[in-house]
């Protein structure tokens, strides 16, 4: 429609035309320098110039709040997130849970969108709080958390498109006496429980000691049945391979070295972080339905204008009605009243034209009734 072409038009000439105004420039130099920070390597620790994400924002929408976004950064800044959870985002094709709503839900999101929640990405204290990427989410199908207690790697997330590595028992002791990989009550309880197995991340060996299979899984270089001899960086011999590698080293070396990050995908040839599809939609979804909703109060404004107008016609000739009835009311008693005026002023003249005609009659000699 003409609304869908102004709207992406106009969204598009914001925050991807080079000739856009200079007012812009701003918005186009922050979106550069995001950019390209995001194609570098995350750091681990936390960046004191993002937002709190301890706690989620309040989810709330309004039509039309998004009427003013023309760039993924205004978008994690009106909705008060971080901007490595956008790539996070995956709509679904229901709509959102909320009455009256014109988005679709996402994935992860409680069945809602995400101007109503924000739950589709993992909080600072939780695994995956790093927000790495989407390949660092829980995958579909089993699987299991890695069992140690690094904060390097519950703050990664999970390993990506595979499970956990199986640690046999003759790896167990090479694995406990591994210094900051267990607390001493997870230690304790594999320990004195030997049924529960230990499974671990593979980014926690040493390149020498894992190799990928021919699915493209990592394992174990590892073979119970030979007598093989594994050292660590400073040169300390094992039986097992010791997982005594940093995770952070794993990440940057495989996932940030060569391969191109989800949200560097969206980036232009200009350096302007491009929209994707699913936030166009959004954005002309909001557009449709602030228009709507406008249109909708005209509507009810001249409904209720002509209600309004049609009750004053309606009491004013109800006024005019009720004073014409108390007119003729009053005409009707007045001419009664003037009637018996009337009457009695016609009956007083006839007494008086009497009493002038008696007196007006001539004097006769009274005959006695006794004389003949």
């Amino acid at each position: 429609s003409k609304l869908d072409a102004f709207v992406i038009d106009a969204i598009l000439r914001g925050s991807l035309d080079d000739n856009a105004p200079s007012s812009t420039s701003n918005d186009k130099s922050a979106a550069q320098n995001s950019s390209s920070q995001m194609k570098q390597a995350p750091s681990m620790a936390p960046d004191p110039n993002e937002r709190s994400r301890d706690i989620r924002p309040k989810g709330r929408y309004s039509p039309g709040m998004f009427a003013g976004v023309k760039s993924v950064e205004d978008f994690a800044s009106l909705l008060h997130v971080p901007l490595k959870a956008i790539p996070y985002i995956v709509p679904k094709d229901t709509p959102c849970l909320s009455k009256g709503c014109p988005h679709n839900a996402l994935y992860r999101n409680n069945d809602s969108c995400p101007a109503h929640q924000r739950a589709w990405y993992p909080l600072r204290h939780k695994r995956g709080g790093d927000l790495l990427g989407p390949e660092f989410f829980r995958f579909k199908g089993k699987f299991r958390c890695c069992d140690c207690d690094m904060p390097s790697c519950k703050s990664a997330g999970y390993f990506p498109g595979q499970d956990c590595l199986y640690i046999p028992v003759t790896g167990a002791e090479t694995v406990f006496n591994t210094p900051n990989l267990f607390t001493p009550e997870n230690k304790q309880k594999f320990q004195k429980y030997k049924k529960f197995a230990v499974r671990l991340n593979a980014w926690h060996f040493l390149p020498d000691h894992r190799i990928k299979n021919h699915e493209g899984l990592w394992e174990l270089d590892y073979d119970r049945n030979a007598n093989d001899s594994f050292y660590d960086l400073e040169g300390n011999e094992y039986s097992f391979p010791p997982p005594c590698y940093d995770p952070r080293r794993f990440i940057e070396e495989e996932y940030f070295s060569e391969s191109t990050r989800p949200l560097d995908c969206w980036a232009g040839e200009n350096g302007v972080t491009k929209m994707p599809a699913w936030m166009l939609n959004i954005l002309v979804c909001d557009a449709r339905h602030e228009a709507a909703i406008q249109k909708e109060n005209r509507e009810r404004e001249r409904r209720n204008y002509e209600k309004e107008t049609a009750k004053l016609h309606e009491a004013k000739e109800e006024f005019d009605n009720n004073m014409k009835a108390a007119y003729i009311k009053e005409i009707v008693k007045l001419r009664a009243e003037k009637l018996e005026l009337e009457n009695m002023l016609e009956k007083s003249n006839k007494d008086l034209q009497a009493c002038k005609d008696e007196r007006a009659m001539p004097r006769r000699h009274k005959v006695c009734k006794f004389k003949k």
